[in-house]
């Protein structure tokens, strides 16, 4: 008789959780973990930081005395302050930013720009560009700062409903934003960054700074890309709906490698999570999965030090939010704040990487009397 074994894990650097159900483990074979096999699988496969920012010209990781990019560990921070005769005392990502941005006493331009094509991160650096703008003003050195925001998409924000109240804070403090301008070329050098127009191929335009941020194109591990569950593009290929691969029902896939139309911060992975948890006990029946992903996603959009507008959308770009004000989480809110720096953490690092919550559905379907 063969044993079946539940396994859940914890992936803490991995970006998620990996649950599966194992039949067998060869000892002689595994002692790598080069083999497990395995009766049905959900692969988690985060994107490997050495291969982020592949495609633009000159992006060095090492190239950090006047380029952030998104991966502010301790050790880049450091190197980008100061020789100061105390160390930085800090306890949230707002501060951090702060003390980079300090570094510069004359500020003339400072150049922000996100990704072409997989739009996994496109609102980080949208974020950084109302949380510098706040820090300028709040410090007395906004009128000495030119922040321009380019992007490769063709508008703010997905969402109609949070695109306008985003347009609103863009018009009423003074942002400069580009559409369809894609980073080619870095010069950290000289200071200057390159730009192509999506609608002009082969009309660039320099650009210079003296701080740049850049959310750099990303792609999928090579493991996966060369593999057989992989699509023409490298992510996994899966019904949308299920999250069950296309060709192979024993295996199903979350996160950031699945090639769900939709962006992949921890409140769609939570999401999702909870769908093959609900479907892999009926496939070893033969069963047809019951329960389906509507693609819900939220992004918390940080528009200054106390305000957040909490968007939160479906695969058809319509709002899905869990609290019945139909306006209110469009607005710049405290209380929206206060969820997304204290609530949240925790339900990532206690609740949902040990498998005990997938999303706050139950919440709204509560908040709107079962109607949602």
């Amino acid at each position: 008789m063969v044993r079946l074994e539940r396994v859940r894990i914890g992936l803490m650097e991995g970006g998620g959780i990996i649950l599966s159900v194992k039949s067998s483990l060869c000892q002689d074979r595994n002692m790598s973990s080069s083999k497990l096999s395995f009766i049905s699988l959900i692969g988690i496969p985060t994107i490997p930081w050495e291969i982020i920012g592949e495609g633009i010209k000159s992006l060095k990781p090492n190239r950090i005395s006047n380029l952030v990019i998104p991966i502010l560990t301790w050790n880049v921070i450091q190197h980008l302050l100061p020789e100061v005769s105390s160390p930085l005392k800090t306890e949230s990502i707002m501060s951090i930013l702060c003390g980079v941005f300090e570094v510069y006493t004359e500020i003339s331009s400072m150049h922000l720009d996100i990704e072409s094509g997989i739009q996994e991160r496109v609102l980080l650096t949208q974020k950084t560009v109302y949380l510098s703008e706040a820090y300028f003003r709040k410090t007395g050195k906004r009128s000495k700062a030119n922040i321009i925001f380019n992007t490769s998409l063709g508008t703010i924000f997905g969402v109609k409903k949070y695109a306008a109240a985003l347009q609103e804070i863009i018009r009423e403090r003074n942002l400069t934003v580009n559409h369809k301008q894609n980073l080619i070329e870095v010069r950290a050098d000289r200071q200057e960054a390159v730009f192509e127009n999506l609608d002009k191929p082969g009309e660039t335009q320099v650009i210079s700074y003296e701080m740049l941020h850049v959310t750099p194109p990303m792609s999928s591990p090579d493991a996966l890309k060369t593999s057989p569950v992989a699509d023409a593009v490298g992510w996994v290929d899966l019904d949308k709906e299920t999250l069950q691969h296309k060709k192979y029902p024993n295996v199903f896939g979350i996160g950031d490698c699945a090639n769900l139309p939709t962006s992949k911060p921890a409140a769609a992975v939570a999401a999702q999570s909870g769908i093959p948890d609900r479907t892999i006990s009926l496939t070893m029946k033969n069963k047809k999965p019951t329960k389906k992903y509507d693609g819900y996603t939220s992004c918390p959009l940080v528009t200054g030090y106390n305000r957040v507008i909490l968007a939160e959308f479906d695969y058809n770009a319509q709002p899905l939010e869990t609290f019945p004000q139909s306006r209110s989480q469009s607005r710049e809110r405290l209380t929206m704040y206060l969820m997304k720096a204290d609530l949240m953490p925790f339900l990532c690092w206690n609740m949902m990487l040990r498998g005990y919550w997938g999303g706050p559905a139950f919440l709204r379907k509560l908040f709107h009397l079962g109607m949602s």
